[in-house]
């Protein structure tokens, strides 16, 4: 049981990035739609001005999570490291060997 522990916890370990990196991909795209719906909406080409409050919140909303996802995979790395980081620290230790 406990060797299934320690592949689980390993295996999230290695999908962090990737799982943060997907979801500032996501959260790009849909902050530029929704981006988009706002601004058509702020500048109709004929009659008033149309402002939605769901698509604004959703806006908002999307835009806290890009900010989440890009302070959680910053944080992930200052922690870590990069991949280039501990080729650099290995390469070290088996040269002062």
């Amino acid at each position: 049981m406990r060797a299934i522990r320690v592949w689980s916890t390993d295996h999230w370990a290695r999908m962090r990035i990737p799982v943060a990196t997907f979801l500032i991909a996501v959260s790009v795209a849909l902050v530029t739609a929704l981006l988009a719906l706002v601004v058509e909406d702020a500048l109709p080409l004929s009659g008033q001005c149309h402002r939605s409050p769901e698509r604004i919140g959703c806006l908002l909303a999307s835009l806290a999570v890009l900010w989440f996802s890009v302070y959680y995979r910053n944080r992930i790395l200052r922690r870590n490291g990069t991949v280039f980081y501990a080729r650099v620290v290995a390469d070290l230790d088996s040269s002062a060997v």
